[in-house]
């Protein structure tokens, strides 16, 4: 993976790549908008790319705009292999005028390197939801990390994205009634910096995702960390394992996200 100023959602080519390179994009497989909410209060967008690269792996990438707790942007991208193992992620959010970046890289042997770096964005740019590819950093960032960790085979990346449980899914191929668990390496904000949890996700039973009307027909599962914490995040997907909505209270608060709109264009 490489270091990005912005992600372009609307281009689907990189220059930077060799065109035989595995990592270069070869075709868009699929594109879409969550609407992040709090409550029931909408409190910003997502706006996110499946993409198909050249050596037969994927890309996701995804975008958020978002004003709670306050105004700030959230951007990230993962590269698979074809079984959607990961290889690598690049993280990156703009909050209270700095900039922070993370390279999450898998190397040979189960090793995780990890580097962070920070810069402080000019005054006069318009972090603001909807100001999308404005920031251009000033000062050259510093590293505030840079470390190795472990990484299990089975691991998987934990991002603040409702479409990271794409790929988890893809991976864990359950069948209703079953359940899988792994160790999860989560990005935590504002910092970037990683900590590592076990994860389990159950496959509870397909329902109507609208409970009055018994229409739109949905895979419900849970999600539960198994290290004390008490929060069961509840998810139902497509027949893809695309998300369509999602919901968990932390602290007495509901958060989670829905799907506006995407298409998939296999």
């Amino acid at each position: 993976m490489t270091e990005h100023e912005t992600i372009d959602h609307d281009s689907v080519v990189d220059d930077a790549l060799t065109s035989d390179d595995p990592l270069r994009v070869e075709r868009r497989l699929a594109d879409g908008v969550y609407r992040i909410l709090h409550g029931e209060e909408q409190v910003g967008e997502e706006n996110w790319a499946i993409l198909a690269l050249r050596g037969g792996g994927y890309r996701l990438m995804t975008e958020l705009h978002l004003n709670w707790p306050k105004i700030h942007q959230q951007r990230a991208e993962l590269d698979t292999d074809a079984s959607w193992n990961p290889l690598g992620l690049w993280a990156e959010i703009d909050f209270n005028g700095r900039r922070r970046s993370a390279t999450y890289l898998i190397e040979p042997g189960g090793v995780l390197d990890v580097r962070i770096t920070e810069q402080r964005l000019p005054a006069n740019e318009d972090a603001s939801a909807g100001k999308r590819g404005l920031n251009r950093p000033g000062a050259a960032p510093k590293t505030v990390l840079a470390r190795s960790y472990g990484f299990d085979a089975d691991a998987n990346f934990d991002f603040a994205s409702a479409l990271f449980n794409f790929v988890i899914l893809q991976r864990l191929k359950l069948s209703q009634g079953r359940s899988g668990s792994f160790e999860s390496v989560v990005v935590t904000l504002p910092s970037l910096e990683p900590i590592a949890i076990q994860q389990s996700y159950a496959y509870v039973r397909d329902e109507p995702l609208d409970q009055e009307t018994g229409q739109g027909l949905a895979r419900r599962y849970t999600i539960r960390e198994m290290d004390g914490e008490d929060a069961v995040t509840t998810f139902w997907t497509d027949e893809r394992g695309l998300v369509i909505r999602q919901s968990v209270v932390v602290d007495g608060e509901p958060h989670g996200c829905e799907m506006a709109d995407y298409k998939w264009n296999e």
